[in-house]
């Protein structure tokens, strides 16, 4: 009962396993047993932890993902709002120039007053001095009459930064379009000591009567743009020799021109020629309603960049690195690398040893299997363990002892099965004298029956020539019996032609 217990556990086993043996059998099946063990050890210990190790690792980056988004979205609404602040107080320094007549007096006496000329000068250039000393990110303003005369106030305006400004053409670009406020691409000096200004251009007008007097250019440290984007990080020095660590903010203009950066060498670059894909942040600046956040490449480092409109003129991209938001998570990776490491020489350990100890007995079973080839029953398994492997060394050596006792009772058969050939030889011998005997008397006997043979051929003969004698006398008794009945016919039919004829003849007389 228990072995047949025993066998249908066994069976279930196997159908359980089936799949498995389908999915490995086919390229198992000439691989060594010690190399069996050692693989699927590897793949059962290493095989949950790398799936583990994966799903953190995804889960974790999808997290930190999802959350910087958010807190980018949220980032940037608050420097949009900031920014829409900062730029407004600037437009409305040059919209007081209008609309408070004190102030646009002096534009218009500088040019219609030619008696008192130098004085108007004086006292415009106070002004505009006023206004740069009270707005300390002002680096300096300049003023360009319509007649081309020019004031300069606040910081002074180096030869590199004229050069630039002319080489610029801003003057006829805010002249061509009257009265709107531009915001212009920063001014560059060629000298390394001296900073980066981004440019505010207004056309300035006589508020009563409407007429041009001049424009007035506003020389705007890119730096105070920058710190007010970017003050997390000049806070925490998360900005050093150039090298970012963390999320930047940059300011972009609608051609896609860096207005302002933490990485000043990229000022008055295009954005466009350091992504590696352009198409979608062109889309968002050209007004299509696409994804705000998404992943680049930029500089050929990869970043995630969140996008926020400003203005029609001016956008802001959040920049965050990679390798940044990601880590902790490279953190998670390299220790899950570790503890597979690990676990991987762990389970090579175990497997070799595990492989050794069955290898080990198996040849020695195989040793012992080889020599009972040979004819040597005696061999015998040395079983130390009552395992599966005791169990089979057990059976190998009951099944010796077995053979051996089987061949001893064969043996034993054998001779008894000698003795008694030698007693049936005598017996057949004896057999086949009496056999002469009957021989000899059959013939005899047959040679009697021979004679008999040829009285009883004569007697048949007889016979056969009486029957066919027979048979002519039967042959001729219905010749004579054919005749007899035509002879009777006949004989009616004379006698019925002769009462017609007398018939007839009677009726005649």
């Amino acid at each position: 009962m228990f072995e047949v217990i025993k066998m249908e556990r066994i069976t279930t086993l196997q159908g359980i396993l089936k799949p498995m043996d389908r999915l490995f059998g086919k390229f198992m099946d000439n691989v060594s047993f010690k190399k069996k063990l050692l693989f699927f050890f590897l793949l059962v210990s290493l095989g949950p932890i790398l799936m583990i190790g994966m799903i953190v690792y995804t889960s974790s980056r999808i997290t930190i993902h999802n959350k910087m988004t958010y807190y980018s979205n949220d980032s940037l609404t608050k420097s949009k709002q900031q920014m829409e602040m900062i730029l407004k107080r600037y437009e409305d320094l040059t919209y007081q120039m209008m609309v408070y007549k004190d102030v646009n007096k002096l534009f218009i006496d500088f040019i219609e007053d030619e008696d008192n000329h130098t004085s108007a000068r004086i006292e415009l250039e106070n002004y505009l001095n006023s206004i740069a000393f009270s707005n300390p990110n002002i680096f300096a303003i300049k003023y360009i009459s319509t007649a081309g005369e020019e004031i300069n106030a606040g910081g002074e305006i180096s030869s590199s930064y004229e050069t630039a400004f002319k080489e610029s053409s801003v003057n006829d670009t805010v002249t061509k379009d009257n009265d709107r406020v531009h915001w212009l691409p920063p001014v560059k000096a060629n000298n390394a000591g001296e900073g980066v200004q981004v440019l505010m251009g207004r056309m300035i007008k006589d508020f009563s009567t409407g007429i041009d007097v001049g424009n007035i250019f506003f020389f705007i440290n890119e730096s105070s743009f920058d710190r007010a984007l970017n003050e997390y990080l000049y806070e925490t020095d998360g900005i050093a020799e150039n090298r970012i660590k963390g999320n930047y903010l940059i300011l972009l203009d609608n051609n896609g021109r860096i207005l302002s950066s933490p990485r000043k060498e990229e000022i008055n670059n295009n954005i466009f020629d350091l992504l590696k894909r352009k198409e979608h942040l062109r889309a968002l600046i050209e007004g299509e309603d696409l994804n705000t956040n998404f992943n680049n490449v930029l500089n050929k480092k990869s970043v995630q960049i969140s996008f926020k409109e400003i203005n029609s003129d001016w956008f802001l991209l959040g920049i965050a690195p990679t390798s940044y938001l990601y880590r902790e998570t490279r953190g998670i990776g390299w220790l899950t690398l570790l503890i597979v490491i690990l676990s991987g020489v762990v389970a090579v350990l175990i497997s070799l040893y595990v492989s050794f100890t069955i290898s080990i007995f198996v040849e020695n079973v195989v040793q012992a299997m080889e020599k009972a080839e040979y004819g040597d029953l005696t061999a015998r398994v040395k079983v130390e363990t009552t395992d599966e492997l005791g169990e089979l060394g057990n059976s190998f050596n009951r099944m010796a002892e077995n053979i051996s006792s089987l061949i001893v009772d064969t043996k034993q058969a054998i001779d008894a099965v000698q003795g008694r050939s030698v007693v049936m030889e005598q017996n057949s011998e004896q057999s086949a004298q009496a056999a002469a005997n009957v021989a000899a008397a059959m013939e005899e006997i047959n040679k009697g029956t021979m004679e008999q043979t040829t009285e009883s051929e004569k007697s048949s003969k007889l016979m056969s020539d009486l029957a066919m004698l027979i048979d002519d006398t039967v042959g001729k008794a219905r010749e004579v019996e054919g005749i007899t009945g035509s002879t009777k016919s006949l004989s009616v039919n004379a006698q019925e032609a002769l009462e017609l004829l007398i018939e007839k003849t009677g009726l005649v007389v």
